[in-house]
């Protein structure tokens, strides 16, 4: 079973990193010098990701981990290298939804295996729904703080307005992650929700 899980695990990534060997082939032979270094970036972060998810304690259910995959590809690839935060200007504001959706479950994974059955059962819904909630819009700040930190050292322009971009990126992700939550509310209330079910169940096969 496990070993079915990462087969499939490695193959997105393999299509994803294809499609990225593709496009630096294209993009040395057009002598696209400003787009090689991102591209290789996107290449390193795939494999480095797939190569963490080998070796991390906490193993993700293969679903998140495939939406992380397409997560990295829109944002460094399509969003970066193709142009995509120019071309649409929503773009970023997106991805972030995105990622607070993506956050919040892994927060409510994280969660589940902190806690044992008997203990959820007895435990207010809303428990859980808080901890994935907070855990989400934590790790937006977080990810804000990284973007201060590069565009300070290396002179980087990530926050392009400052504050009202910072805090529009975050408004984004807290929307995703309630998006999520309130699904999370009623899954805790004994609602059947598949999707949240699969996510449970591949954690459970780990």
């Amino acid at each position: 079973m496990r070993k079915s899980g990462n087969n499939k695990l490695f193959n997105l990534t393999s299509i994803f990193i294809a499609l990225l060997g593709i496009a630096i082939i294209v993009e040395v032979f057009f002598s696209y010098q400003n787009k090689i270094g991102n591209t290789l970036f996107a290449f390193a972060v795939l494999l480095s990701s797939w190569f963490l998810l080998q070796k991390s304690r906490f193993k993700l259910p293969k679903t998140i981990y495939n939406l992380i995959v397409i997560f990295i590809f829109l944002a460094m690839f399509l969003g970066k290298v193709c142009g995509f935060y120019k071309t649409f200007y929503y773009w970023d504001k997106f991805l972030h939804l995105i990622s607070g959706m993506i956050l919040a479950y892994i927060g409510y994974l994280i969660f589940y295996k902190l806690t044992r059955e008997i203990d959820r059962k007895r435990l207010n819904p809303l428990l859980g729904v808080l901890f994935s909630l907070f855990f989400s819009i934590s790790m937006a700040g977080v990810w804000e703080i990284y973007e201060f930190i590069t565009d300070q050292l290396f002179g980087l322009d990530s926050q392009r307005y400052s504050l009202i971009d910072t805090m529009g990126d975050i408004i984004a992700g807290t929307i995703g992650g309630i998006l999520v939550t309130s699904r999370i509310y009623f899954f805790q209330k004994g609602n059947e929700l598949r999707f949240i079910q699969k996510l449970l169940n591949e954690i459970d096969d780990k």
